[in-house]
């Protein structure tokens, strides 16, 4: 298997491996993107504010207006239905 590290290296693998890779990452994108739909509103909104905007759980409090707490753990249970989700894409896709 060729890493993309080699693909760097070599201009013989650089252009298939290139658009192997933008397929990949393409597909990736798409299941990201459906799993992330599939989730309640609160859920998607902590995710996006912690992973995408790499808020602080005390900005995320401010932003959202609920404690500290409650933040915690909506995001935990938002990365396990994410998980979940992005699983079920992975498997309908096979």
């Amino acid at each position: 298997m060729v890493s993309y590290a080699d693909a760097e290296s070599s201009p013989h693998l650089h252009s298939s491996t290139n658009a192997d890779v933008r397929a990949i990452r393409s597909s990736e994108r798409i299941a990201i993107n459906r799993a992330m739909a599939a989730l309640s509103t609160e859920f998607r909104e902590v995710i996006v504010l912690r992973e995408l905007q790499d808020l602080s759980y005390k900005e995320m409090s401010t932003v959202i207006g609920v404690p500290i707490g409650t933040i915690m753990s909506r995001l935990a249970r938002a990365r396990k239905r994410l998980a979940s989700e992005l699983e079920r894409h992975i498997q309908e896709a096979s």
